[in-house]
């Protein structure tokens, strides 16, 4: 396996991400139709709708908000979701069905809490305010958009309070007071929300905020397992930082992982018990453990290129331990990175 700097690892994990990122709709770009109140305005609603790869095309990019089409009558409409679920994932359906797991059988929660003050302007196009951007991947499936509005301000549960623009041919799955009753298949019809997608780079810019979120289990001897950190806290364009390691092997090697895909992969089968793998193996760098299982650093560089922005990468360590499992082999927590400002 070739190692890699980590300025070569985010060029070439995000070579394809186009600087300029025009908005995606579906239907189509005019925010105006027939009301529905499905899914921004009804609360205890589970709802699906598939985007074709025909809106999407084919590079990838990182979806940084969504786009709500105001309806035609309430001037200005503000709702506060006190925990809002919004879900994505790659799908080679055209059309939903009735079967929630076929129509998103991969599905990445992208975001899941408070979403305030969304304000809707009567036959215009609304900003979600999505806390989270997701990494579309590119290629030939289409992209499943799932939302479930677990509470909102003001109204409990079923209720239909807002009716925005709709479209009759917009194909919906849906389950009305879902939050309620789970065990409930979908109905699909007609009448689907029309919805606008922004992606990073277009107007030139990063509005995404950076991020670091640590996740998983590290194993090994010490007491929280085998740890990966970094010196800078967020990871933002143009910016340089540091990955550590500690807890590790004495005297002995690994590699930092970058990935673009996240993952919780048990190594159990392969001899690594109490072992996973949080990232997917795109690009590595080298590291070498001390006597006290202290890893040495790796530069981490974020070119400053608004192609990345709102780009999720993830990095974890993979080490050689003689006498720790089977196989002689351990993992690290792992680190969520969303490139931006």
């Amino acid at each position: 396996m070739k190692l890699f700097n980590s300025a070569v690892a985010f060029a070439l994990l995000g070579a394809t991400l186009g600087a300029q990122c025009p908005t995606k709709y579906h239907d189509s770009a005019t925010p105006t139709g027939g009301g529905n109140a499905f899914p921004w305005g009804c609360v205890g609603l589970r709802y699906q709708v598939i985007i074709p790869n025909t809106v999407l095309g084919t590079s990838p990019y990182a979806i940084t908000d969504l786009l709500i089409a105001g309806n035609a009558t309430t001037p200005s409409f503000t709702i506060d979701y006190t925990s809002i679920e919004i879900r994505m994932g790659r799908t080679k359906l055209a059309t939903v069905g009735a079967n929630w797991t076929a129509n998103n059988p991969t599905p990445t929660v992208v975001y899941k809490g408070a979403i305030n003050n969304v304000v809707l302007k009567m036959n215009a196009w609304n900003k979600l305010g999505l806390p989270r951007p997701y990494l579309y991947t590119g290629g030939i499936d289409n992209l499943c958009i799932e939302v479930i509005t677990w509470g909102v301000k003001g109204y409990t549960a079923p209720k239909n309070f807002y009716f925005p623009a709709s479209s009759g041919s917009i194909q919906r799955a849906f389950c009305y007071n879902w939050i309620n009753n789970q065990t409930q298949a979908p109905l699909v019809g007609g009448m689907g929300g029309k919805i606008g997608i922004v992606c990073a780079g277009g107007g030139g810019g990063c509005n995404v905020t950076a991020t670091r979120t640590f996740y998983g289990t590290g194993c090994g001897t010490a007491a929280r397992g085998m740890q990966i950190g970094n010196t800078h806290p967020l990871p933002k364009l143009g910016q340089k930082g540091t990955l550590i390691s500690k807890g590790g092997p004495k005297n002995s090697k690994g590699i930092y992982v970058i990935g673009a895909q996240k993952q919780s992969l048990d190594l159990t089968s392969i001899g690594m018990k109490g072992c996973s793998l949080y990232s997917q193996i795109d690009v590595t760098m080298p590291v070498t453990f001390d006597a006290g299982g202290n890893g040495t650093a790796a530069t981490l560089n974020i070119p400053n290129n608004p192609a990345l922005c709102g780009g999720r990468f993830y990095t974890t360590v993979i080490a050689i331990w003689p006498g720790l499992n089977t196989l002689g082999v351990a993992t690290s927590n792992a680190i969520e990175l969303v490139a931006g400002k």
